[in-house]
């Protein structure tokens, strides 16, 4: 699946896509309300889509995304699209996320964003400190924030904003909230091995099944006290579009702070 000539997904969906829409709702006690800013191939969607009492809203900035997932649903009604299409929980509509989530009234239990790679004209604003700032303000008590770490900076942004954060690795994801986390491995492992979870993930893709394999590594855990460099992405200083002088594509090496 391309969009303006760069890879953003594939089907089966990509098994990092269907990571990181199920790890909020996972994560998370009781996710009622979601956005998701950024449709894509649908893999993000339709794992944020994974628990029964989950109402998902995304929103996707390119218009001839939906209609392309549409005709792909139609191909193939038994398959994971025709079901996000067809699921009333989920609204899919076209449109600017982050217009949306500034002019939203209500609050989010989860808020995810796996919108478009930090390689083009104005990408930025989906990483800067001032969006994350707006996700923040729009998150309900105890709501989660998830978003791919795309690049250091990335890393050092997330946390400038949000007091309580996690870094899963290897799979370079952030989570990130006003209160703390409810985190534990092996609890977080078991839930994917959930039957009607893990059903859910292999019509995503049947031929992967290795989720926790994701934050098999040991995780970057920040608290309030958890020392913190500034905000590097801002709106009018988005250095990481066009990978300039960034190994983006490379593997991110972190420094773990100090507990």
């Amino acid at each position: 699946f391309f969009i303006q000539g760069f890879s953003q997904g594939r089907t089966p969906f990509l098994p990092l896509h269907q990571f990181l829409g199920a790890v909020g709702p996972l994560i998370h006690p009781d996710a009622r309300r979601a956005l998701a800013i950024g449709v894509g191939s649908g893999g993000t969607p339709w794992a944020a889509s994974i628990l029964p009492q989950t109402r998902l809203r995304a929103i996707e900035l390119v218009g001839p995304v939906l209609e392309t997932l549409e005709e792909t649903a139609r191909l193939n009604p038994g398959g994971p699209l025709a079901r996000l299409f067809a699921e009333p929980r989920v609204t899919l509509e076209y449109g600017d996320g982050r217009r949306a989530l500034a002019r939203a009234t209500e609050r989010f239990d989860l808020i995810q964003a796996d919108a478009v790679l930090p390689e083009a004209s104005h990408s930025g604003l989906l990483y800067s400190r001032e969006f994350l700032e707006l996700v923040r303000s729009r998150l309900a008590p105890g709501g989660v924030y998830v978003q791919w770490a795309a690049s250091a900076r990335v890393t050092e942004t997330f946390v400038a904003v949000f007091p309580y954060a996690i870094l899963f690795m290897p799979a370079s994801v952030l989570i990130g909230s006003d209160s703390p986390i409810p985190f534990d491995t092996q609890r977080l492992a078991a839930r994917f091995q959930e039957t009607a979870i893990a059903e859910h993930l292999r019509t995503g893709n049947p031929n992967f099944a290795d989720y926790a394999g994701f934050f098999a590594d040991p995780p970057v855990i920040w608290g309030p006290a958890t020392p913190r460099a500034k905000a590097s992405l801002t709106d009018m200083f988005p250095r990481d579009e066009f990978y300039l002088n960034n190994g983006v594509r490379g593997a991110i090496v972190f420094a773990r702070p100090a507990r």
